[in-house]
């Protein structure tokens, strides 16, 4: 399939939607970079205040009018996706944030992946790459709406987050952005190992140049 990629809001989401490629990629797909193009197109959504919510829905609502399937994640799904009416809702999947993973399988039965001398690899951030800290929060903030999309806090462990870092700095990243809802909560909710926090974001042994972390 050849696919294409939206995304929206905060540097997680950001993030989430750089590693969606990816898999895609990976799998197969061909990564294509204008609509027009693609048999599926991928929304990775921003819900956090009304506004936004609705510049959403006119966004899916173009991408239906244009492309055959259009897979809607991020922060509306699956809370706020009663917002999307129109004749494209038939054609449109959706795919709760903790399930990004498996979007190469519902590409896969969408359709075929084309040859691998067809598929496109993206390309990566020139300068720039996030790394996921953690899935939702610990608070109860009544104002918030992504901590109801992610759900209770999750953190991953810190071999994934080094791991992360190393992969991103390998692709040529000189900045790398930890992101979560709330960076301070890193590692609650996860099972902890000796290597504790992660402490060196690199570069990785035998990469030129220099890299810093940052969160956020």
């Amino acid at each position: 399939m050849r696919v294409y990629f939206e995304s929206y809001g905060c540097t997680q989401n950001l993030g989430e939607g750089h590693a969606l490629e990816r898999g895609a990629a990976e799998a197969g797909h061909a990564v294509v970079h204008d609509p027009a193009q693609a048999d599926v197109a991928v929304l990775v959504s921003c819900g956090v205040i009304a506004a936004t919510e609705a510049r959403m829905a006119r966004r899916w609502r173009a991408l239906s009018a244009q492309v055959p399937h259009v897979v809607l994640t991020g922060c509306l799904v699956p809370l706020r996706s009663s917002a999307l009416t129109g004749p494209g809702l038939e054609r449109t999947h959706l795919l709760p944030i903790r399930d990004q993973p498996r979007l190469p399988e519902l590409l896969d039965r969408l359709g075929p992946a084309p040859s691998a001398a067809g598929a496109s690899v993206p390309e990566p951030p020139a300068l720039a790459a996030e790394v996921i800290l953690a899935q939702g929060c610990t608070s109860g903030c009544a104002y918030c709406f992504s901590r109801l999309a992610r759900g209770p806090l999750s953190s991953v462990p810190a071999p994934g987050v080094l791991a992360g870092v190393r992969s991103a700095v390998a692709r040529g990243a000189r900045e790398v952005r930890l992101s979560a809802l709330d960076t301070a909560a890193w590692g609650e909710r996860t099972d902890r190992t000796a290597s504790g926090s992660p402490t060196s974001c690199g570069p990785s042994r035998g990469s030129k140049g220099s890299s810093r972390c940052g969160s956020g």
